[in-house]
């Protein structure tokens, strides 16, 4: 595909789930100077639709179309938790800036070889964390201003889920994969 000339920051992602959909692209394209680069999707047809619908140059079933791209300057990873270390990893080794979607890993090993990468990275590594900005937690944080607590700890009950969703598998998502990763981080 003929590639146009970049303009101002060039941002790929790599996963485009729902919340990836639903909020970070939206502020990522809402922002100046922002040209989106590549989009890399598990299937070729989401990778498609995807580059079509929001403007990416690039659609991809690999991850180095993004991480490798030249016109990437940074990487928002946005897959299954499982992968979400060695891809930032990757991404920090070629260079780019990362967002990467919480959790870092969900292994010791994963997380030692994302934070080397990072260490000797000139790009920037960031974690979301998309609890901050949910409207109970902004209300709980104005009310207790006047305190000025250093930390916060609050639990969330997503309920019950089946025993066979994919949330339960090893590649992991939500506050079960996390639990997971805390227990076997001790």
């Amino acid at each position: 595909m003929a590639r146009a000339p970049k303009a101002g920051l060039g941002v790929g992602f790599v996963g485009l789930g729902n919340y990836a959909r639903a909020v970070l692209l939206p502020r990522v394209k809402g922002a100046a100077g922002v040209s989106l680069t590549a989009v890399v999707t598990k299937t070729g047809i989401s990778a498609n639709h995807s580059a079509d619908k929001f403007g990416f140059a690039v659609a991809a079933t690999d991850p180095a179309a993004a991480i490798d791209d030249a016109a990437t300057d940074a990487v928002f990873i946005a897959t299954r938790h499982d992968t979400h270390a060695a891809l930032t990893a990757r991404a920090l080794r070629a260079g780019k800036h990362v967002f990467c979607e919480k959790p870092l890993a969900i292994e010791v090993a994963g997380l030692d070889d994302a934070l080397d990468a990072a260490n000797g990275a000139p790009g920037v590594l960031t974690v979301g964390f998309n609890r901050r900005f949910a409207p109970l937690l902004i209300q709980a944080k104005k009310a207790l201003e006047p305190l000025r607590p250093l930390m916060m700890l609050y639990r969330v009950n997503a309920g019950m889920l089946p025993a066979d969703s994919w949330i339960q598998r090893g590649e992991g998502a939500g506050a079960y994969s996390a639990r997971s990763a805390i227990s076997s981080m001790r």
